[in-house]
């Protein structure tokens, strides 16, 4: 049996027997096999992948669902309409993570993406079913390899672009001397802590212009992130 047919298998066949298949209850589908298929890639190819709108991707779509061509008939779609629809879907599927600050709320805690080389906080989207709160602790555990505890004191900060909203909560008193270890190692390449100050609006990091650069979504985030350290800070009664 191939790999290709065991995924298909396992997560695809049981819905030949549905009598509602529609494109959602496919799609979701898909996403596990796809997780199953990038899973068995090596980082390399891992990365090129999960990059946005690779015709590898969606070649392994096609040829999975070319196993069985009636399973998109059920859905009254074409592949390409079908496919059409995965990449919209996947730009607006909601996004929970978090802001993992140090004890002094001085750095930054980011993930090294092992696609772009960007930093980003961890963050992923939110599973059917799953709240935002539950989605935040998982991608943290995934992206960072810590169990976060959330301030759930503190309202989570939310922005929405292009569709997508994304809510993060704050993480207080994390280690600086943690051992992080993440368990998407094919999707983050490292982790590490930013001092909040050195990380300039245009997303570069530190003196130099093309050393670390960090994602729209930690600039656009900075300020409320560094109005929040300097609350706490005060609450603390540390001279500013």
């Amino acid at each position: 049996m191939s790999f290709l047919q065991w995924v298909y298998d396992k997560h695809i066949k049981a819905l030949e027997e549905r009598d509602d298949l529609d494109f959602d209850v496919l799609h979701q589908s898909m996403l596990k096999a796809k997780w199953d298929y990038f899973e068995s890639l090596s980082k390399d190819d891992a990365a090129e992948f999960m990059k946005p709108r690779r015709k590898q991707r969606e070649d392994f779509y096609r040829e999975l669902l070319e196993i069985n061509g009636d399973i998109l008939a059920s859905c009254g779609l074409s592949f390409q309409r079908f496919y059409e629809q995965v990449e919209s879907a996947l730009g607006k599927l909601p996004v929970g993570g978090g802001i993992l600050l140090d004890p002094t709320c001085s750095k930054l805690l980011l993930v090294q993406s092992a696609i772009s080389g960007k930093y980003d906080l961890p963050k992923g989207k939110v599973d059917p079913g799953e709240s935002v709160q539950d989605a935040a602790i998982r991608n943290i555990e995934n992206k960072a390899g810590y169990s976060a505890i959330l301030d759930e004191e503190t309202p989570p900060i939310e922005n929405r672009h292009k569709g997508r909203l994304t809510t993060l909560f704050y993480v207080r008193n994390v280690p600086i001397d943690f051992a992080f270890s993440p368990h998407y190692d094919k999707v983050v390449s490292g982790v590490e802590f930013f001092d909040l100050d050195k990380i300039k609006p245009n997303g570069y990091y530190g003196n130099k212009r093309y050393d670390k650069c960090v994602t729209r979504i930690v600039t656009t985030f900075l300020q409320d992130i560094k109005t929040y350290c300097r609350n706490v800070k005060i609450q603390n009664g540390v001279f500013l």
